[in-house]
Formats: C-alpha cells, structure tokens, sequence
C-alpha cells in the first residue's frame, strides 16, 4: 500500500494560491471548500486588481471569475483594517457590485461573504423581489 501523496506537478497557469500576497486564513477558508490554485483568469488578475488597476476580462462559464475580482479586492480591502478595528455601523459602502441577474448577484454574494468572512468584513446583498425594510435595515 503506497501512502505517500503524489506530488502535484507546477502548472503556471495554475499556481497555488497560497503562492500570492493572500491571508493565511483566506488561504484556510478557500482550502477548505477545496481551491488550493488559481485558474488561468484568477492568476492574472490577482495582482492587477488588488493593485488597484481596472480590468477587464472573459472568461467561460465554471472558470472562477467571481472569485478572480472578489480575491483581490476583499484582501486589499481586508489591509486597510487595522488589527482588531471595530468597525462602525452606518459607514459607507466600501465596495459595491452590480449584477444583471438575481440569481447572480446571490452567488457573487455568497463567494464575497465567505472572503470576508475571515477579516470581519460584512457583506449585504440588495436585489429586487423582497421587501425594503430588512434591506434597508441592512445599510
């Protein structure tokens, strides 16, 4: 019985994600739902983004591009707090993303809350069909 792992070969287009300026807990979060690398679009976008450039990308339909924005843009926002910072209630929004469809804007939400959770980040999700007053509770 063979019990050693099998050693996974480098693929460039496919780094580890632990190889790139991420949080060791967000690194932790994303093991645990099993991504340990970046797909093609999420290793080039990483560093452009969270270095505040714009981009644009295409990609297909199952390749990662929630997270290939929502990455970088939560770890660079995660830097801006300071260790242990309560931050306050009724602040300004410091990242909003708009989506053409409901069942979209749930799954970049799910996908950003699961990121930032880690950091105390808290993220809300508006969308039409639902009553106002726990969305707006929510701001």
């Amino acid at each position: 019985e063979d019990t050693e792992e099998e050693e996974e070969e480098y693929d460039p287009e496919r780094p580890p994600i632990a190889s790139f300026d991420v949080g060791a807990a967000t690194v932790a979060v994303l093991a645990a739902k099993g991504i340990t690398h970046f797909t093609p679009i999420q290793a080039k976008s990483f560093s452009l983004l969270k270095g505040g450039a714009d981009m644009l990308g295409r990609s297909r339909t199952g390749t990662g591009k929630t997270l290939a924005f929502a990455l970088p843009l939560i770890t660079a926002l995660a830097e801006l707090q300071e260790p242990g910072e309560r931050l306050p209630r009724g602040r300004t929004p410091r990242m909003v993303v708009l989506a053409p469809t409901r069942e979209l804007a749930r799954q970049v939400s799910e996908v950003c809350s699961m990121l930032a959770a880690p950091h105390r980040l808290r993220t809300v999700l508006f969308h039409g069909g639902v009553p106002y007053p726990p969305q707006q509770r929510a701001l």
